[in-house]
């Protein structure tokens, strides 16, 4: 039976379920994408408005993938947001061949090569904005700056990237370090998350966003993801990053 894949959220949602359906393709299995997600109009939440969500439009056309490049259907063995399209994203960001097909524009190196020539930088994600209305877990700006102390050492330039304005706790936070840091509100999500996948150092934040970019970079590059996606100790995706875990940062000390 043919595998149907839900396409939904914004980039990175989009990402994951673009990452299974090739994943799928490239072992010849039968996949058609559902994109009836993308039938209504685009809507930006109000951060702080509980349950309230953001509905994005198609993102992936910077890849060079319009939703024609995916061949849709709306019946077969459907693989909604969960364990199973987790899974399956990951095998696909696995594989080099899938990687591929997200490759990074010249446009993101060119602002990388403006930003910092050819030296080090670290990139905090901080991910706020809608996402505090439905989260059921949110890395607080503490611990995101205990993870950045630990490896400011290692490079010479910080970008703190972020989806709404710091909260004046994490200004505070970010002044403190040995380091001056580039913080950069909103902007073009693909040129955020390309200067994600580049830098030397990644402190991520719990999100897909976060981790599309994370799994997607240089494999001799450090990054560092948060203990928990989510609320939930027993959920997949907590058990899928213990899974791939093998080290863990002692922050507090």
């Amino acid at each position: 039976m043919t595998q149907l894949i839900t396409f939904t959220g914004g980039l990175g949602a989009q990402l994951f379920s673009a990452a299974g359906y090739f994943y799928l393709e490239q072992s010849g299995q039968a996949v058609a994408a559902d994109l009836r997600y993308f039938d209504r109009p685009e809507h930006v939440a109000t951060p702080g408005t509980s349950g309230q969500i953001s509905h994005w439009g198609w993102d992936l056309d910077h890849y060079g993938l319009s939703k024609a490049s995916f061949r849709t259907a709306t019946a077969g063995n459907l693989v909604p947001d969960g364990p199973e399209k987790i899974r399956l994203a990951m095998c696909g960001f696995n594989e080099p061949a899938v990687v591929d097909r997200f490759k990074l524009s010249p446009a993101v190196q060119a602002q990388r090569q403006q930003l910092f020539g050819q030296d080090s930088y670290a990139c905090l994600h901080v991910r706020r904005g809608d996402y505090v209305n439905v989260a059921t877990y949110i890395v607080d700006d503490e611990a995101l700056c205990r993870a950045v102390s630990k490896v400011v050492r290692l490079v010479k330039h910080l970008l703190v990237v972020s989806d709404t304005p710091l909260s004046p706790k994490m200004v505070e936070l970010l002044s403190a370090l040995p380091i001056e840091a580039v913080v950069a509100i909103g902007g073009e999500a693909l040129m955020v998350h390309g200067l994600m996948r580049l830098a030397d150092v990644l402190v991520c934040s719990n999100s897909q966003y976060s981790l599309s970019a994370a799994v997607m970079r240089d494999k001799y590059s450090l990054t560092l993801y948060p203990s928990r996606h989510d609320g939930d100790p027993a959920s997949y995706s907590n058990a899928f990053l213990g899974s791939i875990r093998e080290f863990q940062l002692l922050s507090r000390f």
